[in-house]
């Protein structure tokens, strides 16, 4: 009985061997696959984004961006070997200029046709005012992707790069894992993961391009021969059933994982969006909790020094006001982050600005800063008040900390507001230090900051204020002069007012 039970038992082991081989085997290919691919991938991003800081800063330093267009896209051309052209586009997707090279040498000056697909990308890049990449397409049997940079600015052009993702993937030629390869393929949202091949969906390319890896270890040919032999051996129902189950449970194991890490990278990626609401919120009602600590001290003071029957009720009602100025930002914010449009109201921004202007002068005057308010007649623009005015008071106060390092008394801020056929402009200007260089790209960016108490979501917050008014925010100009920023708004139109009347 003992001599057939292990009789029985080895029987199993031989049968059994070539599938627990197999098994091992590809599971140890495809977790070395994996850890590489994200290894690459990082390397990748980490890459791109230095290429695509790099432009953007040669972007943003030049002020006439049609006659330096040949000298500049010609150093892309020569120093970048995954630049195939470069071209210059208006809002409109029309050609302004190009630069390109052929058969990988020697540039031409053949523009290449801008197709609805990167249209999308155009238009969303000069909306954002940021870098934009298009999804991965064919062109000149390459595959390819175009990087839309805008020209910062009132210009309203943008650079497109057309990008060889072939030259990205000789990352690979430095990879301590060489024992597989790797190519750009279109986006898949659903992919599948065999033992020779495993897809990647990296955060920063969702829905413009996949990564597909092939795995070229020698063990394959091992793998793919012991399992053909296994299948002509297992005829025992038991051996196949067992060997089905094993994979089946392998597979809903690495679901399981990868639905965990799904659920964590969305847990990360909510306590990001909370913790920059929560700055947001915590930065936007400091200034009115500000102002009513300093009328409550001056009511304070006045009491001790004139009677009761003085201006203590004319305190306590501007304290009034402040403190449902300090809900009401509340609330504007939290609306932010709401999916329903903003309720927007057709404003006088010269009885705007004016309503706001003794509260600039105050900020003004505590630094010893000349302000200057010039507004145009029936300048009207849909906006949200409560909003509106806090960036206007941000922009402000960050102009008054910049004219603070300034030591000069000729210290100034200038607000202007015009009107450009469609359109609002409202210029903040100062005549401080500027903005250094090497931070211009990243002044819009959450928590960036160069001041030692600063969160840095301020301008963050200003410019997504102005977006959400169907507006823009820019740095318009800087230099060791000063600094300024213009917020471009919708005209409402007279007609409308009248209408609406």
């Amino acid at each position: 009985m003992a001599g057939l039970g292990l009789a029985f038992l080895s029987l199993m082991i031989l049968l059994t061997a070539p599938w627990w081989a197999g098994t091992v085997i590809s599971h140890a290919i495809q977790n070395r696959t994996q850890q590489s691919a994200l290894v690459y991938a990082q390397q990748l991003n980490a890459q791109l984004n230095a290429a695509q800081s790099a432009y953007t800063r040669s972007v943003a330093s030049t002020a006439k961006p049609l006659a330096d267009f040949e000298s500049m896209t010609q150093q892309w051309l020569d120093h970048s070997a995954d630049v195939l052209s470069v071209q210059m586009l208006d809002g409109t997707g029309q050609v302004l200029a190009t630069n390109s090279r052929s058969d990988g040498q020697a540039p031409s000056h053949t523009a290449q046709p801008f197709n609805r697909l990167n249209l999308i990308s155009l238009a969303h890049a000069l909306e954002l005012q940021s870098p934009t990449y298009s999804a991965l397409h064919a062109q000149d049997d390459k595959w390819v992707v175009n990087l839309v940079i805008p020209h910062p600015g009132p210009s309203g052009v943008a650079y497109v790069l057309t990008l060889d993702t072939a030259p990205w993937t000789r990352l690979m030629d430095g990879h301590a894992d060489k024992l597989f390869s790797v190519a750009f393929v279109p986006y898949l949202a659903q992919t599948n993961t065999t033992l020779t091949s495993y897809y990647l969906n990296f955060p920063e390319w969702e829905g413009l391009w996949t990564l597909k890896f092939q795995s070229t270890d020698p063990m394959l040919g091992v793998v793919q021969t012991l399992r053909p032999a296994f299948a002509l051996i297992t005829l025992i129902v038991l051996a196949l059933i067992y060997a089905q189950w094993k994979n089946f449970r392998q597979q809903k194991k690495t679901e399981h994982q990868l639905q965990a890490q799904t659920r964590l990278l969305e847990k990360q990626s909510r306590m990001s969006m909370l913790g920059e609401m929560s700055a947001s919120l915590a930065h936007e009602i400091n200034q009115p909790l500000t102002s009513i600590a300093n009328y409550a001290v001056a009511a304070q003071l006045q009491l001790k020094q004139i009677s009761p029957d003085s201006s203590v009720h004319h305190l306590l009602q501007k304290i009034n006001e402040q403190s449902l100025r300090a809900a009401q930002v509340l609330v504007a914010v939290r609306g932010m982050t709401q999916a329903e449009p903003m309720e927007l109201a057709p404003i006088d921004l010269q009885g705007l600005v004016h309503q706001l202007q003794p509260h600039l002068q105050a900020l003004c005057s505590q630094s010893k800063v000349q302000l200057r308010i010039h507004c145009e007649d029936n300048c009207h623009a849909q906006v949200h008040t409560i909003l509106f005015e806090q960036v206007i008071l941000n922009l402000v106060k960050n102009s008054i900390q910049a004219l603070d390092e300034n030591h000069g008394q000729n210290k100034r801020i200038r607000i202007s507001i015009s009107k450009h056929e469609s359109s609002v402009h409202i210029e903040v200007s100062d005549n401080g230090p500027g903005i250094a260089s090497a931070y211009v790209p990243r002044i819009f960016d959450s928590f960036f900051t160069t001041k030692e108490q600063g969160l840095g979501i301020g301008l963050k917050l200003c410019r997504s204020v102005i977006e959400r008014l169907n507006g823009r925010l820019t740095l318009l100009s800087n230099s060791p002069q000063g600094a300024s920023f213009m917020i471009v708004l919708p005209l409402f139109q007279e007609t409308t007012l009248q209408q609406q009347a």
